[in-house]
């Protein structure tokens, strides 16, 4: 499961 949606996603997720 990586998408670059979902990969998006976590790096937005992870940036805080």
């Amino acid at each position: 499961m990586c998408t670059e949606a979902t990969d998006k996603m976590v790096k937005r997720y992870v940036q805080n």
